[in-house]
């Protein structure tokens, strides 16, 4: 059995081929602001994982949530805030504007209307993070588990920097929706060094402005029901 490919390679044949994610996310739409794309998300429904393309107005250029749904919890888990059958973010890439990813951020619990779990019990569940798809959508989900599990290091420090930035919150402050990105980090240009889960991979920038959304773009789930 051959090995899977590595994210290089991945992404590699994608450019060769001038084909970019949003490209493929889009299929040739013009993006309607928090319009989920594809229609009905990307969603693995043996591993739970779940994913989708959005924009907030007109002209951005758009972003990708990555989630769990409660299925791919373990029992047990204990909640900070949010509903116990909604999914739970794992974070989002930002696109730049050749359609690649150019930042990982992390937003309040209200934006995405997420349960809110603490990121030492979320980094450890990083590598259930897998989007086994059937085409058309087999390589976007191969591209984003393998990005995912080769920049696990920086999903990591994601989580840990959003729970520093909640520290203290009350119920009300996870639905402040003056607070919308908590963490914002550059992407790397290149796969992050062997080591473990305590050092970040996507580099030290600024937190993006935090700027209120006209809308929490909840994710829809695929099987229409609420807790798989």
């Amino acid at each position: 059995m051959a090995a899977p490919a590595s994210l290089g390679e991945l992404e590699a044949g994608a450019r060769t081929a001038a084909t970019a994610p949003r490209d493929l996310l889009l299929a040739g739409a013009v993006p309607v602001a928090f319009r989920h794309y594809p229609d009905g998300d990307l969603y693995d429904r043996v591993s739970r994982a779940q994913a989708y393309f959005h924009v907030h107005a007109q002209g951005e250029r758009g972003h990708i949530h990555l989630f769990l749904r409660p299925g791919a919890l373990p029992a047990g888990l204990r909640r900070r805030a949010g509903p116990v059958d909604a999914p739970t973010h794992l974070g989002a890439l930002e696109l730049g504007e050749d359609g690649w990813p150019s930042a990982l951020f992390a937003t309040n619990r209200w934006v995405t209307g997420e349960a809110w779990y603490h990121a030492a019990d979320l980094v450890p569940l990083l590598p259930a993070f897998t989007l086994a798809l059937a085409e058309p959508w087999r390589w976007l989900g191969q591209w984003l588990t393998t990005l995912v599990a080769t920049h696990r290091q920086g999903f990591a420090a994601l989580l840990r920097q959003r729970d520093a930035a909640m520290a203290g919150a009350g119920p009300a402050d996870f639905e402040d929706r003056r607070r919308e990105v908590l963490v914002r980090d550059a992407h790397p240009s290149k796969p992050p060094p062997s080591r473990g889960d305590g050092g970040g991979t996507f580099g030290n920038q600024p937190r993006a402005p935090i700027t209120p959304s006209a809308s929490p773009g909840r994710p829809r789930l695929p099987s229409g029901r609420r807790g798989s």
